[in-house]
């Protein structure tokens, strides 16, 4: 390949796979919608890479929102 693209968000990444600029390592959610709308085909099955750990941190305090509080344990639900 005599070209390299870096990008450093998701909507570059996902713009340049479709203009057939390269492949790429998207998140499953995305991939299996963008599979089924045939935008996209998967390559590679037999090396699919291991999942992210999420992370998210807050300041230790009584008085945090009920929002935040909901999203983390939203988070830590979907990571287990």
């Amino acid at each position: 390949m005599r070209y390299k693209v870096t990008v450093n968000n998701s909507v570059a990444c996902n713009a340049a796979t479709r203009a057939g600029m390269g492949i790429a390592q998207i998140p499953a959610s995305r991939a299996r919608m963008e599979i089924a709308e045939g935008l996209a085909v998967e390559l590679l099955p037999q090396y699919r890479p291991m999942p992210m750990t999420a992370r998210m941190l807050f300041p230790h305090r009584r008085n945090i929102p009920q929002r935040v509080r909901a999203f983390a344990d939203w988070i830590a639900d979907i990571s287990t």
